[in-house]
């Protein structure tokens, strides 16, 4: 059973960030964090006292347009795992059945691709995640380990990055904001030192964030069940989240700091979650304290999200 949460939260606590930007998070000798940044406070909602009222969707939108997308043989979608606008353009990405970045005006014609499949140099495989930074829209192409860099408007092949920084680690999902590059990190046979880190255009490592053992209780795994980017890029800025996480990170030039934490009496520890099961995401459902966060909105002293609670 999937019980789902739609809340509003009208009473926000701010609380002082403890964090200390001089400790490193040491997992072994060889691996060393990056600090987690300070800033003045973090947002912090206590799921056992939020109160539930009826709240209008007028409230937060001027409007609602239905838009029918024109489907052929080049746009025939499957899934819509993310989508931006850019001026009069709808960007779409289906990572499930076209495997591609598909463009519509605001009518819903259909404009064409960004870029074609295919192995060559401005081509891609399995795109899985894609976004906008300042004048470029770039693709993550899982298949092949690269990023690739079309220009906007016109979006003409740029150039693309190798993301292999080493032979076993791969990347599924990640952000560009203003020039800084971060992706994700995932082993198919060991558990990563950290989550998240920095890279420059030739791939080298600049920064790494977040022990799964701390942030994210054990779990590691490159995806949520339907495919949706850990990063949350939209007009407040770039946002992350593992799935078994109860904190949300903030991410802005090259910097990360925390942003979001909920807090419940029944949060089950790392050690609780291994006792309960061999595996840590069928023990977190099995408890009942499986959380997907989808942020939508923050304004004034409101702020708006989607709360998954999953029970097996």
């Amino acid at each position: 059973m999937i019980k789902i949460l739609i809340s509003a939260v009208l009473a926000i606590v701010l609380v002082s960030c403890n964090n200390n930007d001089k400790n490193k998070d040491k997992i072994n000798d060889s691996i060393e964090l990056s600090s987690i940044s300070q800033t003045s406070c973090v947002f912090n909602i206590n799921l056992d006292s939020v109160g539930y009222n009826e709240i209008r969707l007028s409230d937060f939108f001027k409007g609602v347009s239905y838009i029918p997308l024109e489907t052929n043989d080049k746009a025939l979608l499957g899934r819509i795992n993310q989508f931006y606008m850019k001026g009069d353009t709808i960007f779409i990405l289906d990572a499930a059945i076209a495997k591609s970045v598909v463009m519509y005006d605001k009518k819903g014609k259909y404009l064409g691709n960004v870029g074609e499949k295919g192995e060559g140099p401005s081509e891609y495989l399995e795109p899985t995640d894609f976004g906008i930074d300042n004048n470029d829209l770039y693709i993550i192409d899982y298949k092949r380990q690269r990023i690739l860099f079309f220009s906007l408007p016109d979006l003409k092949y740029k150039s693309s990055m190798s993301l292999k920084y080493d032979m076993s680690g791969r990347s599924r999902y990640g952000c560009i904001e203003n020039g800084h590059i971060c992706t994700d990190i995932y082993y198919s046979s060991k558990i990563p030192a950290y989550l998240v880190h920095e890279i420059d255009t030739n791939s080298k490592i600049e920064k790494r964030w977040l022990s799964p053992l701390s942030y994210n209780r054990g779990y590691f795994s490159s995806t949520y069940f339907t495919g949706e980017s850990f990063f949350s890029k939209t007009d407040v800025g770039v946002r992350y989240k593992h799935i078994a996480s109860d904190s949300v990170m903030r991410i802005e030039n090259g910097e990360m700091y925390a942003y979001l934490t909920f807090r419940y009496n029944e949060r089950p520890s790392y050690n609780d979650i291994q006792n309960n099961s061999n595996n840590t995401l069928a023990s977190l459902r099995s408890m009942g304290l499986f959380l997907i966060l989808s942020i939508i909105r923050k304004a004034k002293n409101l702020f708006c999200f989607f709360l998954i609670e999953g029970i097996i």
